[in-house]
């Protein structure tokens, strides 16, 4: 019957492919299906099934990729089929095996699978239904085991990436059927077209039709425990290359052809190369899993089905590889066709091992719970009518008995649990939490069937609930709600102590910002603008509440009681809302000391500090330094300052814009919290958000230029000692292709260009600021003028002459002179350096305009590489007079490329730009300190006019003579605008 039902089940999934195909592939379908019936007719005369032999014979499978050589295998194996299709192969398969040949033989059905199925999901879908289908009809061994075919050209000739790639997917193949039929199979490693190897069939040439159908290969021994898959096969392939040694000389000596004999010869090496590779195939082929049932391997054999396509030699192609060149190939073998090493392995081993295939220990595992399923069922309902009642009288009192002792052991804890200022452990009030979210469950759900039958008493949740959620307030979170009101009076104290120069750090702020927010969402009474609790801020209450019971109790996050209390203050949490008397009465001295605070300083400093924080602490960018920005160590050009990676190109491209809006809608979204007027209406409250968004990304902005800023005038050169040191100075600065200089501004304007180049607003931005120095040049010549100063064509007005115009058209118009405040903004960040950028611009900016225009860099830099070799030939002793020429000239074009510099940037090009033209004679004075801020202030932005430099100050003589000069001492250090003393 179950035969009948398989070749039904078969039939009905042709017809269904047949309604579905298109009209012109309709009777192509039908002779298919006309074509399997006459095979599995022909099967049924097989005398070991007869009329069942579709459903009594062992069903295989054989898999491999495509041009593997499975079906050439199959045709030539010499195994008996009752039917071929007209082509001399297997049949094709219909339905869910549209992709696979039946090959039906006297001993067994093998489903050729098509090559694209390794690698490919076409008509997956088809192929489990058909799983599905054989696992109904032949429930007990579906399939009774698995062939992996595999060419000796794909693992021989492929990386060891590659073969470990390929071995997967046939992997993935094998564990999808196992896993759909719930089966432990046996599987086969089949290595096809060994013909490939080079002397294969002149060693094996000379054997008869019945030799070569022996095996060659070796299988494992079901009977005891081997070794693991790879360690066996390297076992088993040693041994059979030793056996061919020995066949090989015993070859050598017949065969008279001497080419021949060489090949022979070679052989067995030919083959040892193969053995790396096919072991790791068979490795990944039948690696553990735990979550998967992992393959037997049976056994692994060597084969050829025929003799076509060129051998290659994989000896001698090593050796060219080593010498770049060409793999070897040698001519294809002009021999009889031929198949070697098929049939008993199908014969004596394939078909005889049909039993092997038993279900998977999780299969097993599941029909057992069934069984035992089953006979529970019965068992109870035998003993139900009369028992359970009384069973579930004895639960019950049980269950109120141990609910009892939980209330008075946290009753016993409330008040015997030491200082009441402190929160106790969690392990004191656990059990009666434990017991109050299982009532929970009953109240909802109702409670287990066992204890019910009239006996469950229901009105105990209310109260144990009631006593739990008193002991979680008074001993957990009330400790920690008073600790928080002290320390915000202490906070309030402390900054109205110190008086107007008081500035708390960012850090601290947050801190407070946080003491504040959680003390107002748990104390009463609320106010109408004070927000409802919901999912985010229940969880927000959560980790604040946790946060600060470790820190009063100093226990680990590793300890258990860690966890267990962030399940306490869940349920504290989750109760909040509900019931009034979980509040607390709010503490106004303490709310308002620290709203007080935020009125005097405050918030943008904090949401800055916060970004900061976060880009450090959650994705771990690194600061960006000196040595970062230029890709080397450097021995004289110095930096007393890092950028903190936050005031970076990256983190603003990757995470600060996104995190500025986050920011904001935090500290000005919540306005209930600093207790700021609420807006009117939505439309008034998104206009404020965006207002606060726009002030905090050009505060952010300010505090981007500042910490550049500080960063730059942080940078200084080395005063050389003498000659030597000189030319090492020299040679550094000239070094590389940018050169230092170069680079390091070019990185710069990397860092401070924020808006894209192709940007509107930055080309807006630039061309207004140039126009802005034009116009100044020619208003300061024309002052000039005016007064009868003498300008240098050159080098256009000195420092003096710009001085004394800017000081005389300031006077003449009644103004400082400064430009009105702006706002800072993405384009207006590089705006502000452009003084500095322009010296050294990018290359797309170089050449605008002109082809090859000589970047004032550039002049720069070939002063100096003139000036190295005057030096070198000065310390040989020749061409001294040459060196005073060259120093005499670059200090003239460096002074005139300084000049052109706008006020602002000179006094930081002198400092980087003198000291290797005048060598070991530079000395500058030590710049003047600026004025120090009161303790912990954070310096105020800029006002718009000129910064504040590491030289303003008298300009240095300049002896005439190489005599040296004092070194000058290190500047300040400058962070963010705030300056610091060495």
């Amino acid at each position: 019957r179950a035969a009948r039902e398989l070749e039904k089940a078969l039939a009905a999934q042709g017809a269904a492919q047949a309604a579905s195909a298109r009209p012109d592939l309709q009777h192509e379908i039908a002779d298919m299906q006309q074509e399997f019936q006459k095979a599995v007719s022909a099967l049924k005369t097989s005398k070991k099934g007869g009329k069942k032999a579709l459903y009594a014979l062992p069903w295989f499978a054989i898999i491999g990729p495509p041009g593997c050589g499975k079906s050439t295998a199959l045709r030539n194996s010499g195994l008996q089929f009752p039917y071929l299709s007209a082509s001399g192969g297997g049949v094709r398969g219909l339905g869910g095996t549209r992709n696979c040949d039946w090959w039906m033989t006297s001993d067994g059905v093998i489903l050729d699978t098509a090559g694209r199925w390794t690698s490919e999901d076409e008509d997956h879908d088809e192929w489990l239904g058909f799983l599905d289908l054989i696992k109904r009809f032949r429930p007990k061994k579906p399939l009774n085991g698995m062939i992996a075919a595999v060419s000796v050209d794909d693992v021989g000739g492929a990386r060891e990436d590659e073969v470990a790639a390929l071995a997967r997917r046939i992997r993935d193949r094998i564990d999808e059927v196992q896993g759909r039929l719930q089966l432990s199979l046996p599987v086969y490693v089949l290595f096809t077209k060994c013909d490939l190897i080079p002397g294969f069939v002149e060693t094996f040439g000379d054997m008869s039709k019945q030799d070569r159908g022996q095996i060659w290969g070796f299988t494992r021994t079901l009977t005891k425990k081997t070794a693991a898959p790879r360690d066996y096969f390297l076992e088993g392939f040693d041994k059979l290359v030793g056996v061919l040694e020995h066949r090989s000389v015993k070859r050598m000596g017949e065969d008279r052809k001497l080419s021949n004999r060489e090949m022979i010869y070679a052989f067995p090496q030919q083959l040892e190369v193969l053995r790396q590779n096919m072991a790791e195939f068979t490795h990944n082929l039948f690696v553990e899993n735990v979550f998967k049932e992992t393959p037997l391997l049976r056994g692994v054999y060597f084969t050829s089905g025929t003799q076509e396509g060129r051998p290659i030699d994989r000896v001698m192609s090593k050796m060219a590889q080593a010498f770049g060149q060409p793999d070897v190939q040698l001519p294809a073998p002009q021999v009889e066709s031929k198949s070697y090493f098929l049939r008993d392995m199908f014969g004596e081993v394939v078909f005889k091992d049909a039993e092997i295939a038993a279900r998977s220990p999780e299969e097993i595992r599941r029909q057992r719970i069934r069984t035992w399923a089953a006979a529970a069922v019965i068992f109870g309902l035998s003993l139900g009518v009369s028992g359970l009642p009384a069973i579930a009288w004895a639960k019950n009192r049980s269950f109120l008995d141990e609910t009892r002792e939980r209330i008075d052991g946290a009753r016993d804890a409330v008040v015997e649990g030491g200082d009441e200022r402190t929160p106790i452990g969690a392990d004191a009030i656990e059990p009666l939490r434990r017991r109050a979210a299982l009532l929970g469950e009953y109240e909802d759900d109702g409670p287990p069937l066992m204890m019910q039958f009239g006996m469950y008493q229901d009105d105990v949740y209310e109260p144990v609930r009631a006593v739990y959620l008193d002991a979680l307030r008074r001993r957990v979170v009330g400790p920690l709600v008073n600790r928080d009101a002290a320390a915000m009076r202490q906070f309030g104290q402390r900054i109205a102590a110190l008086g107007e120069a008081a500035r708390p750090e960012a850090r601290e702020m947050r801190e407070m910002y946080d003491r504040l927010k959680l003390h107002i969402l748990l104390t009463v009474p609320r106010t109408e603008d004070e927000p409802s609790i919901d999912d985010a801020t229940r969880d927000w209450i959560v980790e604040q509440l946790k946060a600060r019971w470790r820190e009063a109790t100093d226990v680990e996050r590793s300890d258990p009681q860690y966890r267990m209390m962030e399940a306490n203050l869940r349920y504290y949490a989750d109760a909040l809302g509900h019931d009034e008397s979980l509040y607390f009465p709010r503490d106004m001295q303490a709310v308002g000391a620290v709203r007080g605070v935020f009125a005097a300083v405050g918030s943008f400093e904090m949401a800055v500090q916060g970004i900061v924080d976060r880009i450090e602490r959650r994705f771990h960018m690194p600061d960006i330094t000196l040595r970062s920005l230029v890709g080397r160590e450097t021995a004289w050009l110095r930096a007393h300052e890092r950028v903190r990676a936050a005031f970076g190109r990256p983190a603003w491209e990757q995470h600060v814009q996104t995190m500025l809006d986050e920011e904001a809608a935090e500290f000005f979204g919540e306005f209930w919290v600093l207790g700021n007027e609420p807006p009117e209406s939505e439309h008034d409250a998104e206009r404020m958000r965006e207002e606060q968004v726009a002030a905090l990304r050009a505060y952010f902005l300010q505090r981007y230029v500042d910490e550049w800023q500080g960063f730059i005038d942080g940078l200084w050169i080395a005063v050389p000692s003498g000659d030597a040191e000189h030319v090492a100075q020299l040679t550094e600065l000239t070094s590389g292709e940018p050169q230092l200089l170069t680079t390091l501004i070019r990185q710069v304007d990397y860092h401070v260009s924020l808006v894209p180049p192709g940007d509107p607003s930055l080309d807006m931005g630039e061309a207004g600021s140039r126009a802005q120095r034009v116009a100044q040049m020619r208003t300061n010549r024309a002052v000039a003028d005016a007064l009868g100063i003498r300008t240098d064509t050159a080098a256009g007005l000195t420092g003096a002459v710009t001085n004394r115009a800017q000081g005389a058209l300031n006077n003449a118009m009644g103004t400082s002179g400064a430009p009105p405040p702006d706002v800072m903004t993405p384009a207006r960040v590089r705006q502000m350096f452009l003084g500095l950028l322009e010296f050294a611009p990018q290359e797309d900016r170089a050449t605008q305009g002109q082809a090859n225009q000589v970047t004032p860099a550039r002049r720069y830099e070939e002063q100096l590489e003139f000036l190295r070799d005057a030096v070198r030939f000065r310390i040989a002793g020749t061409n001294v007079t040459d060196f005073t020429t060259r120093q005499r000239d670059a200090r003239a074009l460096t002074t005139t490329l300084i000049e052109e510099r706008p006020d602002r940037w000179r006094p930081r090009f002198r400092t980087l730009l003198m000291p290797p033209i005048e060598g070991p004679a530079w000395g500058p004075p030590a710049p003047p300190t600026p004025p120090a801020p009161a303790a912990g202030t954070a310096p105020a932005a800029p006002s718009g006019g000129p910064e504040p430099t590491l030289n303003d100050g008298p300009e240095p003589t300049l002896p005439a003579t190489g005599g040296a000069a004092p070194a000058a001492n290190p500047p300040p250090r400058r962070r963010g605008g705030a300056w610091w003393a060495q």
